[in-house]
């Protein structure tokens, strides 16, 4: 991903503002694609801990290669804030529902891991994100794309059936 730098030219200022723009996340017409899991990673967001799970798209067209993510709320992280650290999830949450769903689990939910999704391919949702966390309307270059679902598996998954 190329960095690109937006300037913005204020009457009465010398210079000009340079917003950088080269961590943002990209955005995809909305609808169903299919996707591999890539890494995820944990974060705190407003103290609040986080799991974003990264998919790469392998749908043909134009958001063929593209990385989004789906953001789950979890319990507690278990490790370190970053890639593939370690978290624990309620049960009733979405991560432990999808996971459950598209791995096809049966047996010791608490043993698995967003991890175990390498190598799946899985059919999502993807959404623009169009308003800030305030509510606020987001100008049209800062829109972007998420996973608003991950609907199902669209390859063979084996059934976890992990023991103690």
């Amino acid at each position: 991903m190329t960095a690109t730098v937006r300037k913005l030219a204020v009457k009465g200022l010398e210079g000009a503002i340079d917003f950088d723009t080269s961590n943002r996340a990209p955005s995809i017409p909305p609808g169903r694609y299919e996707a591999i899991y890539e890494h995820h990673e944990t974060k705190f967001i407003y103290q609040c801990p986080k799991v974003f799970v990264w998919f790469r798209i392998v749908s043909p067209g134009p958001a063929f290669d593209t990385m989004v993510y789906r953001a789950y709320r979890v319990r507690a992280l278990t490790s370190r804030q970053g890639r593939n650290g370690g978290f624990k999830a309620s049960r009733g949450s979405d991560v432990y529902h999808d996971l459950g769903r598209i791995l096809d689990i049966r047996l010791r939910p608490d043993r698995v891991s967003a991890a175990s999704l390498r190598g799946v391919v899985v059919s999502v949702s993807v959404r623009n994100v169009v308003k800030d966390h305030k509510q606020r309307p987001l100008l049209a270059w800062d829109q972007y794309s998420v996973i608003d679902k991950l609907l199902f598996a669209e390859t063979e998954t084996k059934h976890l059936a992990i023991s103690s």
